[in-house]
């Protein structure tokens, strides 16, 4: 009733078809990171709002953030994005969801990838 009368709600949310624990990090003894496929290609990467287009989504997150970084000023502009390091875990991530959309029974249905892209 919440999402039919104001648009808001759990029903909002595009459902995860596959999810998957995963370990990326060699010194992890345990899977380290959790994907989830969602089948839509959300805009901007935001939860919502669908491309125009058909598409298949996947996020990764690390399940038991260990490791440190460093956000950085790159400048005393109040508007200037800060250089974050997250350590390998992020590229990790990245490699792990292209090489799943690379396997063969996915392969036939990825076109490009739109975020975080190329």
């Amino acid at each position: 009733m919440r999402w039919l009368f104001t648009g808001k709600g759990i029903l909002t949310y595009n459902p995860s078809i596959v999810a998957a624990s995963v370990k990326v990090l060699e010194e992890s003894a345990t899977p380290d990171v959790q994907v989830t496929f969602a089948p839509g290609s959300f805009k901007g990467g935001q939860i919502g709002e669908l491309e125009e287009t058909p598409g298949l989504s996947a996020g990764a997150w690390q399940m038991r953030p260990l490791s440190r970084g460093y956000v950085e000023a790159k400048s005393n502009r109040l508007g200037d994005q800060p250089a974050l390091s997250v350590g390998g875990i992020r590229q990790a991530r990245h490699r792990l969801a292209r090489r799943l959309f690379a396997a063969p029974p996915l392969r036939q249905f990825v076109r490009e990838e739109s975020l975080p892209g190329t």
